[in-house]
């Protein structure tokens, strides 16, 4: 039997939705999780008390130190690239035969082996669920591993591994040494190839399913969403030309659009750059827009200075002066 070859339409967007929602729940209740660890924080904090999430989180992070070493992380990306070709397999072949199933499985195990240490060791569990992409990817992985393997559907969410193997190689140390234009040349193409196969990957699959059901797309009329489309793929300075104007007041519209374009998404593109690349290097700007008071410290600072400066700080003589 081919997998997914009895699947209707509507199913084959139903086992999508199943997936895309086991990751969902997974995904909420590992942030309610970390929401509910942080009040304790806090509270043991304003209490005096010691923090025991902290505590827990340090004997974690010692516990798990080979998880985010360098040979973790080549063991992860290359684990991380086996399931991306996986994927490239199972849509190509329209099956998922138990060998397969069974490296898949054993995969979404050790994948949420390595979420959960990484979980109980960040001292910052909400920053760890909604600022690391890569929880969000590895958490889609896992979820569409583990419902994927419980039935005949061929098609699966592994394309978003690409992304985990990105960052596995950025952190990997190499055991022979480059120079820094071929690292970052390397980096580039990886980047590259990264999020090309991500998007194919999901362009193919809502291509391969079609419109859900109950929705009426013309693809070749103006419609509302046409007109996005076109906009969005001219603007951008793209210009595939499946669409084009053909009355005068468009035509005008379009050429103002493409100045427009061209001006607004090169500048917005450069400074977009420039600010990811001097926040990396650490010359970020500091904003300000309350007002408020605060202290900026430079040098070497030690402990002791710290608590002095802080008792001063908040010493109730201090007033509305003590920042």
């Amino acid at each position: 039997m081919t997998a997914g070859s009895d699947f209707s339409p509507s199913e084959q967007w139903a086992e999508i939705g199943y997936q895309l929602l086991t990751a969902g729940v997974a995904y909420t209740s590992a942030f309610i999780t970390a929401v509910i660890l942080m009040e304790i924080s806090r509270r043991a904090k304003d209490d005096d008390e010691p923090d025991l999430i902290v505590l827990l989180s340090t004997k974690a992070r010692k516990a798990t130190r080979f998880i985010r070493s360098s040979v973790a992380h080549i063991l992860f990306l290359f684990l991380n690239i086996l399931m991306c070709a996986f994927f490239v397999v199972r849509t190509n072949e329209k099956s998922f035969p138990t060998w397969m199933k069974t490296i898949e499985a054993v995969a979404a195990l050790i994948f949420g082996i390595q979420l959960t240490a990484n979980f109980a060791a960040s001292y910052t569990k909400v920053n760890f669920m909604y600022r690391n992409f890569t929880t969000i990817t590895n958490i889609i992985g896992v979820s569409s591993a583990v419902y994927s393997v419980s039935n005949d559907f061929f098609l699966g969410l592994q394309f978003v591994r690409a992304i985990n193997a990105l960052h596995h190689f950025e952190k990997a140390k190499l055991p022979f040494n480059i120079s820094r234009s071929t690292r970052e040349l390397w980096n580039l193409a990886f980047t590259v190839i990264a999020f090309v196969f991500v998007f194919a990957g999901a362009i193919f699959i809502f291509e391969s399913l079609g419109d859900p059901p109950g929705i009426i797309y013309d693809s070749t009329e103006w419609t509302v969403y046409n007109a996005f489309y076109f906009m969005i793929v001219t603007f951008s300075t793209v210009g595939y030309g499946d669409f084009f104007a053909t009355t005068l007041i468009g035509r005008a519209l379009m050429i103002l659009c493409i100045a427009l374009g061209i001006v607004a998404f090169g500048v917005k593109t450069t400074q977009l750059f420039e600010a990811y690349r001097t926040d990396n290097a650490g010359y970020g700007r500091f904003h300000n827009p309350e007002q408020s008071q605060f202290v900026v410290l430079v040098g070497e600072v030690s402990e002791e200075i710290l608590k002095l400066m802080s008792n001063q700080l908040l010493h109730p003589d201090s007033g509305d002066n003590g920042g």
